[in-house]
């Protein structure tokens, strides 16, 4: 129950007079908190990192002593049960350590909570009841491909305490106060218990196969999407043209019935998937929902409260694709419909004048160039601004500035880059901000690029700088005879996963990151060509990329 701060405060007065007595937990309620832990740790991944939570006194109507009792007593249950081997972390125990490191030892707090992450969150919910407090235990998901996943469950178990004696909780009193202030409340939230037993799998023909296994056909479009709900089995997504893959699921609306998010995609670098939310709806009833994004990057999850949302970054990026735009929507599942809502859209920077790719796809000569004039050295004399038309991203590059007499030209983009195409951008926008006696320059939202103090004429067949990362956001493969190995981990010890041909185009992750060997650490953060190219050509450097809608590494040596 999520319960307003008025309301927290009526339901602490109800608790100030409580004593806890020590007999609140005796043999018998011991006894119990055993078995449940003995279950529960059969169930349980002890290789995976745990935090034990329980829920609050006013979402439970407990006092705050007793829950920590309750909590403690289930850690010890735990440790014992799994002979010390569970990685346990108790959040009641561990925020009170974070509070008094910050407080007095000046610790940083958010490189406690990074120390802390947890891969399972165990959440027990205790209750209280008329004959004693009725608890159930459940064992949560929170990273990889299952996040939200239910891993584990105790059911509900009876502790047998008499809380008016032991707690000083009339439990009928309590409920009439509780159902008191949930009539005021304008928004109740309450978690639904499971309803059913749902998974959701991929299949190609009979055959269940995992997201990452390979088909017999090239790109798996005959697979299916097939949900099993106690037992039966239902297809819930076909298509023959495109390779479909559960990217995760989750209870999004709260009714107790587990929910998917389906990944679409036909092939090919010119489009980004397609995503599908399935929503079980009781009585082998199944809706679909399918969201209107273009998306790169996967869509995250999100918690609210009991429920979740799907937020999904739109962006522009695509073949033959001029526009620009950057923009973050919320999905949500709301009463069996879908709820869509805008999260806000990128700005570009104020800018004293923007040159666009739409318009140099619509007035490039036969050489796929476009020219402007600007005057960015604010001398009054306007010079020239040379790009490539790159048609099929609908992107310019290899951007070139002349003064009138041709005597010097600068690469729209970091020096690196001298030569290699240079950024990619849909607009070029001229800041105000002089540096160096040059506008400063933008690529489309966040990549600065200066224009050169000097007028040393940089040719487009210089050689380029080398650098450990990539900071455009797509790569092409080189340096190979017909393919590269994509592998799901970086390092040639790294599972193969696919096969990027020569030539081929993929999206880069997170431009400008990079994965490297400890020995490359000072090339990489250097300057010295020869130990950055070293680096590259020993297979030490690995980027994350995407391709056919799958994510893996490929090093750094087969991509320009």
């Amino acid at each position: 129950m999520l319960i307003n701060r008025p309301f927290k405060q009526i339901l602490s007065a109800l608790f100030t007079y409580v004593i806890i007595t020590t007999a609140v937990m005796a043999d018998e309620i011991t006894e119990v908190v055993n078995d449940v832990a003995a279950k529960l740790v059969q169930q349980l991944p002890m290789d995976k990192k745990i935090a034990l939570k329980s829920l609050s006194p006013e979402e439970t109507g407990l006092p705050e002593d007793f829950l920590r009792k309750l909590t403690s007593d289930l850690e010890a249950a735990l440790l014992t049960a799994s002979d010390f081997e569970i990685n346990l972390a108790n959040r009641l125990s561990l925020e009170d350590v974070w509070q008094e490191a910050v407080e007095f030892n000046n610790a940083d707090f958010d490189e406690l909570f990074k120390s802390a992450n947890a891969d399972v969150m165990l959440m027990m919910s205790p209750r209280a009841i008329s004959t004693g407090v009725e608890i159930a235990i459940t064992a949560y998901s929170l990273t990889g491909d299952d996040v939200g996943k239910t891993l584990a469950s105790s059911g509900s178990v009876l502790l047998p305490i008499d809380l008016q004696a032991n707690l000083g909780v009339d439990v009928k009193g309590l409920n009439q106060q509780l159902n008191t202030i949930i009539e005021k409340l304008d928004e109740k939230e309450v978690q639904t218990p499971v309803q059913a037993h749902i998974s959701y799998r991929r299949f190609y023909g009979a055959a269940e196969i995992s997201n990452d296994s390979a088909c017999d056909t090239v790109f798996c479009y005959e697979d299916k999407i097939v949900a099993i709900v106690n037992g039966k089995k239902y297809v819930v997504y076909d298509s023959d043209i495109t390779s479909d893959n559960v990217i995760f699921s989750n209870d999004l609306d709260n009714d107790g019935f587990l929910d998917a998010l389906i990944e679409s995609h036909g092939g090919g670098n010119c489009c980004p998937p397609n995503y599908t939310i399935v929503s079980y709806r009781g009585e082998g009833r199944f809706v679909t929902f399918p969201l209107d994004t273009w998306a790169w990057e996967q869509p995250r999850l999100l918690q609210e409260g009991f429920r979740w949302v799907v937020r999904v970054v739109n962006t522009s990026t695509g073949a033959g694709n001029s526009n620009l735009s950057d923009e973050v929507l919320e999905f949500r599942v709301v009463d069996g419909n879908l709820d869509v809502k805008s999260a806000g859209s990128r700005m570009l920077d104020f800018a004293v004048a923007e040159f666009t790719s739409e318009e140099a796809l619509q007035k490039m000569d036969d050489n796929f160039e476009y020219t402007w004039k600007f005057d960015f050295d604010a001398d009054s004399i306007d010079e020239i601004l040379q790009c490539k038309v790159w048609e099929r991203w609908g992107v310019v590059m290899d951007c070139h500035i002349f003064d009138a007499e041709g005597s010097w030209a600068v690469v729209a983009a970091d020096p690196a880059y001298k030569g290699s195409g240079g950024a990619q951008c849909k607009v070029i926008s001229v800041l105000e901000e002089i540096h160096e006696g040059f506008h400063k320059l933008a690529c489309d939202f966040d990549e600065l690029v200066l224009v050169g103090s000097n007028k040393t004429f940089v040719h487009p067949a210089e050689e380029k700088k080398r650098s450990c990362g990539i900071s455009l956001s797509f790569s092409t493969i080189l340096n190979v005879q017909n393919y590269t190995n994509l592998r799901q981990q970086a390092g040639l010890n790294g599972q193969v996963i696919g096969q990027v041909p020569l030539g081929a185009t993929v999206s880069v992750i997170n431009p400008g990151r990079y994965l490297r060997y400890d020995r490359c650490a000072a090339a990489c953060e250097g300057s010295n060509q020869n130990a950055i190219k070293t680096c590259i050509d020993n297979n030490d450097v690995w980027i994350e990329v995407q391709y056919n809608g799958r994510r893996g590494f490929l090093s750094r040596k087969f991509l320009e």
